[in-house]
């Protein structure tokens, strides 16, 4: 099934075509008002983002119509200043115009730039963002330059997108799959879809099994539990993940559904049909999901395994010695 596949799947129906799962922004990426807050913080290098950049024109009184440098965004940001040693609002210094060469009111098609961003605490940490912008054009049968199919990417960054591996998952991955998943990392960092894919899919198959069990712990006591208990006893016999997955994916315990949204169903969809035609850039929308899925579900677990650890210790302090005549 090669499709565009930018899959979501929610509970009620096994594939949903819309953008990747991030479980706590669904699709915030503007066709116009780019580049925004997303995109700088989270897009890897050379995914071009579909954006309708509208060719200049003169209206009324001499005004310019169309997508113009001037009014481009400047959003803030949120990224670790290693100098404030923690999450930070970082802004844009100077204009889109800025260059000699570069005016109010150019249009940014065709053009690169270079957007420097300043921690606004510390106010000497910065991240720099190459981005150019493009358009497709055809002439029409009157012979007019017609634009479509606009877009924005990054084409570098300094620092580089990072390839760290989250902590908490990190503690859940051998040191063999730690390997692997910054080797998905590294592919997605570069939209090399199909090797970042290769990677992710891997590391899945690989940690399925644990993680099932680790879920487990997460399912409310009663039926659902029951439910839950024989189906992970019925993949223990199953060789293949997807296999696997087929059984326990609707079982997945309400905590772990966002919005409707269940991971266990997105890695289903994206590892029982395999790579078959899909291009780079679709195996970069699939690699991406598979990611946040993991993260999500490990981050999940880990959360409350600590949280009942905290809660028994707590208990245990401050019943000892009460109720003790």
């Amino acid at each position: 099934m090669a499709h565009a596949w930018k899959a979501c799947v929610r509970k009620d129906s096994r594939v949903r075509i819309s953008p990747p799962p991030h479980f706590d922004k669904f699709n915030t990426l503007s066709k116009r008002d780019m580049p925004n807050k997303q995109f700088l913080e989270e897009y890897p290098l050379y995914k071009k983002f579909s954006f309708e950049i509208e060719k200049l024109g003169r209206g009324m009184y001499g005004i310019t119509l169309g997508t113009v440098l001037v009014k481009l965004p400047k959003p803030a940001i949120n990224m670790h200043c290693p100098i404030c040693k923690s999450m930070q609002t970082f802004n844009m210094v100077g204009e889109y115009y800025d260059d000699i060469n570069k005016k109010r009111e150019s249009s940014p098609a065709f053009l690169s730039f270079q957007l420097n961003y300043f921690c606004s605490s510390c106010k000497t940490n910065h991240y720099e963002f190459f981005i150019d912008f493009g358009v497709n054009r055809t002439i029409d049968k009157d012979k007019n330059e017609v634009w479509s199919n606009g877009w924005v990417r990054k084409i570098g960054q300094r620092p580089e997108w990072s390839i760290e591996v989250d902590k908490q998952l990190q503690g859940f991955l051998s040191s063999t799959n730690t390997e692997l998943f910054k080797r998905g990392l590294v592919c997605e960092s570069q939209s090399y879809g199909i090797g970042a894919y290769s990677y992710y899919r891997r590391v899945t198959e690989a940690i399925l099994a644990d993680l099932l069990v680790e879920i487990e712990t997460l399912v409310p006591e009663g039926k659902d539990k029951v439910k839950y208990t024989v189906a992970l006893e019925k993949t223990k016999k199953e060789i293949v993940a997807s296999n696997k997955l087929a059984l326990i994916k609707d079982l997945l315990p309400s905590d772990l559904l966002t919005e409707g949204y269940n991971p266990l169903d997105v890695i289903y969809s994206a590892i029982s049909d395999g790579l078959h035609n899909w291009t780079d850039e679709e195996c970069l929308d699939i690699s991406e999901a598979i990611r946040k899925c993991l993260e999500f579900l490990v981050v999940k677990v880990y959360v409350n395994k600590a949280a009942k650890k905290n809660f028994t210790a707590g208990m245990k302090r401050l019943l000892s010695g009460k109720f003790k005549k």
